[in-house]
């Protein structure tokens, strides 16, 4: 059995177009795991959009805004 895991640096999800185009890439792939850093996911609304964007089992954990500091 293999597991298909990737980490990956999207310096933010905030922007729409660059959060589709970096989802529906990741799905693509069928990664079994992402581990996406640097999202600037700073609040529950974030939280909420983009889980129901993704559209599988996710989880989040907000920073602040000072947190890019």
């Amino acid at each position: 059995m293999s597991l298909k895991l990737i980490s990956i640096n999207v310096n933010e999800l905030r922007d729409n177009k660059k959060r589709s185009v970096i989802f529906n890439w990741l799905k693509e792939k069928l990664f079994d795991i992402c581990l996406i850093q640097e999202s600037h996911c700073v609040s529950q609304d974030d939280v909420n959009t983009w889980s129901k964007e993704w559209k599988g089992k996710s989880f989040w954990s907000p920073g602040t805004k000072m947190s890019s500091i």
